[in-house]
């Protein structure tokens, strides 16, 4: 495989992001501004930063000399980033119908198994902190969850 291989993952995970950032805009533009204010903000920074990151890393792959790489070897070094951007992309698109308690835990849960983490007390343990989060939200501060 040739260098060029090496550039597909600096072209390929802006477009994932950007496709997560306009399913989150999605799944927050009903909501009251007081909940969906930080969302939207955090889009709209991560959507003013992407280009310069990604210039950023061009410029880099262009300097570098980097020898061929085999797609074994390039799938080895971001296959956690490709699960992290599924989950995403799953947890926005399931947002609505499961609403945000399981989507939530599920996201959490599945993120963390996917990257590696099999210890049933550490997923059990993320699992409850992510609803025990979420009640507080919800609960004491009065933050309108999406699909509530």
């Amino acid at each position: 495989m040739n260098r060029y291989s090496t550039l597909i993952p600096i072209l390929v995970l802006p477009v994932i992001i950007c496709v997560y950032l306009v399913l989150f805009w999605n799944s927050v533009k009903d909501m009251a501004i007081t909940s969906a204010g930080y969302p939207k903000l955090l889009i709209v920074m991560i959507a003013c930063l992407l280009p310069f990151v990604l210039g950023r890393e061009v410029i880099a792959w262009r300097r570098s000399h980097a020898a061929d790489v085999s797609w074994r070897a390039l799938w080895r070094d971001w296959n956690k980033v490709v699960y992290a951007a599924v989950a995403l992309i799953a947890y926005i698109v399931l947002l609505d119908p499961l609403g945000a308690y399981v989507s939530s835990f599920l996201f959490v849960v599945g993120l963390a198994f996917a990257l590696g983490c099999r210890r049933p007390l550490v997923l059990a343990g993320l699992g409850g902190g992510t609803l025990l989060l979420i009640l507080v939200f919800a609960g004491a501060l009065g933050v309108e969850l999406p699909g509530t």
